[in-house]
């Protein structure tokens, strides 16, 4: 066997010592730019993400119509954002109905409506709160069994959780806990693959990716609008979601732990991890004698989770910040969600006015994203969305005012306009925090940080119901509070063409203190 067919053949035992020093040592990154980082395995992983955040999004935007309330027509002397506290004051509010949409809500007798409002709300509390208990519980199993594994499971109950909702539809409890589950696997698969193409990715094509996958969200939206358009029933919806989404779990044999996260733990697996790559690639292999060992080796059993978030002082305050920012988004954008049936055009119109204006948003990020600071461009876009949502106080519609009418034509276009800058704020800002935590962490990061966002999706419909009691414009709301949270972005770090880190700081500190004293 001559020494080149030893060299590159992949089982190296019986290679001589001398052969071995001949080698060269590749890094992690050289590692993965040989067996191809933007290449045929990266695109389809893409594909299959972009169907996850579109489905995904689909189920986590699905109360704009399982949720969906009626309008109500009320006398001339009423104004339009004092409708509906009015008609719930008289005795029967259902003759103010200028629709009934076939939704969750409307189902029973009586819907859950005024006196039963509050019904409605614990609904959607228990629903988004899905969410905030999926991302709890797939920080730890991302980040400490794995992201191919978390992925299979949380995408696979997202499709169960959808199907239940849809099948068990008479029972509430039964739908209550499919909606539940349907965002607590959704939301968290959507995190999953977002730091998995963090992980197998590098330079231009890393960055353009994670951009270009927002889009998908947006779409989320226009496909609710679709499936309605074919069937107003809710529950129809469901089951076309959920069966989609089972379809799809087909895939995910095929996918793989990313090299950058399993080098962390695992060399041999890592170095099997990039040889299937470079097969998917059609690129040259690597071999274990090839691959460098970590400068620094960190536990290799340690668990990581949300406790090192605020350990490691060089954490803490992106952690809490990144949090509170995604809080205040997510009150902004799931609040707005649960009035497209209060202003403008019919839900419908309303729903794929918003949904094209959040594709176009997140589509916007994608040539910005290689080229301005995250921070800046974040601050300045959600300053945008907080005035134009301030504006609609001062946009009064008179009750005569038809659907075809100037004012609430003009009401369509400001929300569109309005989500487009949310929604393109909410696209560089989870890049941004993507991007903040170490490879080792960034699930557990990014989750913590969109389990404290989710609490502003379960506290929306209370905080939008509130308003109406009180009679203040919910837009206006919304646009005063996330003119506040701007402020929250000053504490945290900016990571602008800063280099990725593979490892917490302070751990690999330690490490280095201990070489030195063995030195």
């Amino acid at each position: 066997m001559s020494n080149y067919f030893k060299y590159q053949h992949f089982n190296q035992d019986n290679i001589a010592s001398e052969e071995q020093c001949q080698i060269k040592k590749l890094s992690i990154y050289e590692a993965l730019e040989q067996v191809g980082s933007q290449h045929t395995y990266q695109k389809r992983f893409f594909l299959f993400s972009g169907f996850v955040w579109l489905f995904g999004a689909a189920c986590i935007l699905s109360p704009i119509f399982t949720y969906e309330k009626p309008s109500f027509n009320c006398p001339p002397e009423i104004k339009s954002d004092e409708c509906e506290n009015w008609a719930c004051q008289q005795p029967d509010p259902s003759q103010y109905f200028s629709s009934k949409p076939n939704s969750f809500i409307m189902s029973f007798d009586p819907p859950f409506l005024c006196d039963r409002q509050y019904i409605a709300d614990l609904q959607i509390a228990i629903n988004y709160a899905g969410s905030a208990l999926g991302f709890i519980a797939s920080l730890y199993i991302a980040d400490n069994i794995g992201r191919k594994f978390a992925t299979a499971l949380f995408w696979i109950l997202a499709g169960v959780g959808t199907l239940i909702s849809s099948i068990f539809s008479d029972d509430i409890l039964l739908s209550v806990f499919g909606f539940a589950l349907s965002q607590f696997g959704a939301n968290s698969t959507i995190n999953i693959v977002f730091c998995i193409m963090n992980d197998h990715s590098l330079g231009k094509f890393r960055q353009y990716s994670m951009a270009a996958i927002s889009p998908f969200y947006g779409l989320g939206g226009s496909l609710l609008v679709l499936f309605n358009l074919i069937s107003a029933d809710y529950k129809v919806m469901m089951f076309l979601i959920g069966a989609l989404i089972m379809i799809s779990c087909l895939y995910l044999q095929k996918i793989q732990d990313p090299p950058l996260f399993i080098y962390e733990k695992d060399k041999l697996k890592t170095v099997e991890v990039l040889n299937y790559i470079a097969h998917i690639n059609k690129r040259v292999t690597i071999t274990k004698e090839q691959l460098q060992d970590k400068h620094v080796e960190v536990n290799k059993k340690r668990i990581y989770g949300i406790r090192d978030l605020f350990v490691f002082p060089t954490l803490r305050l992106n952690s809490i910040f990144s949090g509170l920012v995604l809080f205040f988004i997510q009150i902004s954008y799931y609040g707005s969600n649960l009035t497209l049936s209060q202003f403008g055009l019919d839900t419908k119109s309303n729903a794929l006015a918003t949904s094209i204006a959040d594709t176009v948003g997140y589509i916007a990020v994608i040539p910005f994203v290689p080229h301005f600071k995250r921070k800046q461009i974040c601050m300045i876009s959600g300053l945008i969305f907080s005035l134009i949502m301030i504006s609609f106080n001062f946009l009064e519609v008179p009750q005569d005012c038809q659907d075809g009418c100037i004012e609430k034509t003009l009401q369509v276009i400001l929300v569109a306009l309005a989500r487009f800058f949310l929604t393109f704020e909410w696209g560089i800002a989870f890049i941004f925090f993507a991007e903040m935590f170490p490879i080792t962490v960034r699930t557990v990061g990014l989750g913590f940080a969109s389990f404290v966002g989710e609490f502003g999706s379960i506290l929306c419909s209370y905080f939008i119901s509130s308003l109406i009691k009180y009679g203040v414009n919910p837009l206006f709301g919304i646009g005063i509070i996330s003119l506040l949270s701007l402020l929250l972005y000053y504490p945290t770090e900016e990571t602008f063409n800063k280099p990725i880190q593979n490892e917490i700081k302070e751990l690999i500190e330690v490490e280095l203190q201990k070489v030195q004293q063995n030195n």
